[in-house]
């Protein structure tokens, strides 16, 4: 096996061909020279691979052991530089793409957000776009704290954020703030309302004077519960009023789909077109402009030259595959079709009374006309109905004064 030492030494593979072949060996180690991997070809034949720079001394050796020493191969740095010397042009041409590398590998071709959940990664790429940090910029002139002041102060939904450049890749890692729950002034004075339209089922009224009593028929934006309290023995006061208000409402929803629609045939011949991307420009290997035809269907594939973990260039391959398609017009199956719509009504339903509230019954209708395919959702549901609505200053204070003039 060779070693890395005597790989950056240099190492030659020899063939010794004689009466006496292993005579060699030994006169090699008699005169400390290392060999390694020596294997007899035939009763006349030993290869073995020796230090380049003991090749000479070999040579001689062997004439003196009656043995002719042939070159097979020889490797290692020396080598290597040897035929770069009688290779100019390969030679300058590897300096100058490591040199390039070197070069590119001080600007930023890839940038990657990591973290951000409600923000979006447009808004925060603007951000860093504002204070430098962009495709193509120069990153050993980025300092971390001021690009994260200019950032967050630009975000104030961000807590914190840091960028780690590793070769030609910028990593921004984000976290966001954790928005504080919404906090109830339990002292402001609100009146419970109906959110809906309902018959109420049941009322449970934790502060405040009730308005509507069980079994009553409601219209969205009546008071339910006021939070103008009042009795025989003290003054009127406004409160927060709280109650939980259970009510029956009815829903109708509606769901539109056309029966009959256009289906693709792709055809047969897939056609694929090529272009050079370098920076912001890109070089078609294809004539004529990037316009398709109507039915067309165009995917685009980007091959970038990268190293992962170590270095991104900002050159690119693109590749367009167009596969051509027609269309026909297909009739779906009319049931699985009603299926699907009511799936989605009664989605919407739930959605409308949340994840409290409960379906009581039910009722599907479908029609077909012009062509179209009509699914009505009719339900009877049970759900909450209250909300709170706060009193303004004016209205409570007016109202306090009318009580107090009345008592």
């Amino acid at each position: 096996m060779i070693r890395m030492t005597d790989r950056f030494r240099g190492f030659t593979r020899i063939e010794a061909v004689g009466t006496f072949p292993t005579g060699l060996l030994n006169r090699c180690a008699q005169a400390k020279i290392v060999f390694w991997d020596a294997e007899p070809a035939d009763a006349y034949t030993l290869r073995l691979t020796i230090r380049t720079r003991d090749l000479r001394r070999v040579q001689e050796l062997g004439r003196i052991c009656r043995c002719s020493v042939k070159v097979l191969f020889a490797g290692g740095t020396p080598s290597a530089l040897a035929r770069l010397r009688r290779r100019a042009v390969m030679a300058i041409g590897l300096v100058a793409c490591l040199g390039l590398l070197m070069w590119s590998s001080l600007y930023i071709w890839d940038m990657e957000v990591i973290g951000e959940e409600t923000v979006s990664e447009a808004e925060i790429l603007a951000a860093l776009d504002k204070a430098g940090v962009r495709i193509g910029s120069f990153w050993p002139d980025f300092t971390s704290d001021s690009i994260r002041s200019l950032v967050l102060a630009e975000m104030p939904e961000l807590r914190w954020m840091t960028v780690n450049v590793r070769g030609s890749r910028a990593e921004v890692i984000v976290r966001e703030r954790i928005q504080k729950p919404e906090i109830v002034d339990e002292n402001a004075p609100t009146d419970v309302v109906a959110e809906k339209t309902g018959i109420i089922t049941e009322m449970r009224v934790l502060w405040g004077q009730p308005i509507a009593v069980q079994g009553q028929t409601v219209l969205g934006g009546e008071t339910l519960v006021s939070g103008m309290t009042t009795n025989g023995f003290a003054p009127a006061q406004a409160e927060h009023a709280m109650a939980e208000v259970w009510a029956r409402t009815w829903y109708e929803l509606t769901a539109v789909s056309p029966l009959s629609g256009e289906q693709k045939i792709e055809g047969e011949r897939e056609k694929n077109r090529w272009a050079l991307k370098i920076g912001g420009r890109r070089i078609n290997f294809y004539a004529g402009s990037g316009i398709l035809g109507a039915n067309c269907d165009k995917i685009k594939k980007e091959y970038q030259l990268a190293v992962p973990g170590l270095f991104v260039l900002p050159v690119s391959l693109l590749r367009e595959s167009l596969t051509p398609y027609d269309t026909v017009t297909v009739s779906p199956d009319t049931g699985r079709l009603q299926a699907e719509l009511e799936t989605s009504l009664r989605e919407q339903l739930i959605r409308e009374i949340g994840p409290e509230g409960e379906i009581l019954s039910p009722c599907y209708t479908a029609v077909e006309a012009d062509g179209l395919l009509y699914v009505t959702l009719r339900a009877e549901c049970r759900e909450r109905i209250d909300m709170l609505r706060p009193l303004e200053t004016g209205e409570w204070q007016t109202d306090l004064m009318t009580r107090s003039t009345n008592d």
